[in-house]
């Protein structure tokens, strides 16, 4: 189902990619001995980790994760901000699509009717066969999510099926963030929420609050070759919001970082050391130090529109299980965004550096990777 081919690598052999009859969202991945590499198969790496693995294993059919129901089921853990808007019906299919990721089949006929439509779906396992040990304890974690959701609806359907008819036009008729198009389709997002009540205002199924986003500070390829390469100068906007900028110049001690930054109205500032790091997806370098804390420029300051149940945490901890005293919430650093902080001085703002936007900029969890 993954795009990322690099178990696949091999010492002496490839594999290449035929994309002529596939449809949208997938691709075929078929062998190709070393004798018979072309240009776009040589383009691949070695890895001799694999070296003594089936050279056929990795060959067949792979499809995008956007082909899924809510495709970041994989990746995160579910809230109620996921689940606004939606029926019983479509809850019950999002549970059982991480059945049929595994090769499940189905007795009850809805489900074999919906998944057998799906081009990446093989039955492969009876139902009485199948063993939940399969699952990663964040999709153990997310079933039952969502076995608990279908249980409250389950006890009094009508209230609820008028609950999503209402939320389903709230959602239709949300306008567009202000800050949508400042947000990239990959990459660290820096947010930072106000907490407090103060500062955040009801809007019916969102909060209105005060808060800020950054993106990393990023450095193109040609400044790249004017600094590292030929020893030269370059200037780098550190605050999108104020423009403020620095001056970077390459490292003189590869161990300290990759390059300088320099106050340009600061002659005697020694100046901050960091490492460069080059994004594929976005086509240039950002900058990091610190046990690779990544360094962000502010882009946005003012109202952010965060959905209710959205959550905040911690994402080393989205595989724990539930918490044994309270079995609506997860073990680990984690919190409601709720805006509910009275004590400000006791609290911190919710922040986190990968946030889960919807399809028009409302945040529906706010989560942090890092040490």
């Amino acid at each position: 189902m993954a795009y990322d081919l690099s178990p696949w690598n091999r010492v002496g052999e490839r594999y290449k990619l035929d994309m002529s009859e596939a449809p949208s969202g997938k691709i075929i991945i078929s062998y190709a001995p070393l004798e018979n590499l072309t240009e776009e198969s040589e383009k691949y790496t070695t890895d001799e980790a694999y070296a003594e693995q089936d050279p056929l294993e990795g060959c067949g059919e792979y499809y995008s994760y956007d082909m899924l129901l809510m495709p970041y089921v994989l990746d995160r853990p579910l809230n109620r901000a996921d689940i606004i808007g939606m029926t019983a019906d479509e809850l019950k299919l999002l549970r059982n699509q991480f059945y049929a990721i595994y090769g499940r089949a189905f007795d009850t006929e809805s489900l074999r009717d919906y998944f057998s439509e799906k081009p990446w779906y093989i039955a492969l396992i009876s139902p009485s066969e199948f063993d939940d040990s399969v699952f990663t304890l964040l999709e153990k974690r997310n079933i039952e999510f969502l076995k608990a959701i279908e249980a409250e609806y389950s006890e009094d359907p009508e209230y609820y099926d008028k609950k999503v008819k209402e939320e389903r036009e709230a959602l239709d008729a949300l306008e567009e963030a202000p800050y949508k198009e400042l947000i990239p389709d990959y990459g660290e997002v820096y947010v930072e929420i106000y907490s407090d009540p103060r500062n955040a205002t009801d809007k019916g199924i969102y909060y209105e609050a005060n808060g800020r986003i950054a993106l990393p500070v990023s450095v193109t390829p040609e400044q790249y070759i004017e600094v590292i390469e030929n020893n030269g100068e370059a200037e780098v906007i550190i605050n999108e919001l104020t423009g403020e900028k620095r001056i970077m110049k390459r490292c003189e001690i590869p161990n300290y970082g990759d390059c300088v930054l320099y106050d340009p109205d600061n002659s005697s500032e020694e100046g901050m050391s960091y490492f460069l790091a080059y994004e594929p997806h976005l086509g240039h370098y950002s900058l990091w130090h610190n046990s690779a804390d990544t360094i962000f420029k502010d882009v946005y300051l003012g109202k952010i529109y965060v959905m209710k149940g959205a959550e905040e945490e911690y994402g080393n901890y989205f595989p724990l299980q539930k918490n044994s005293d309270d079995e609506n919430s997860p073990a680990g650093g984690w919190r409601h965004m709720d805006f509910d902080e009275e004590d400000v001085s006791m609290t911190s703002a919710y922040s986190g550096n990968a946030p889960e936007f919807n399809e028009k900029g409302y945040l529906l969890g706010l989560y942090y990777w890092g040490d």
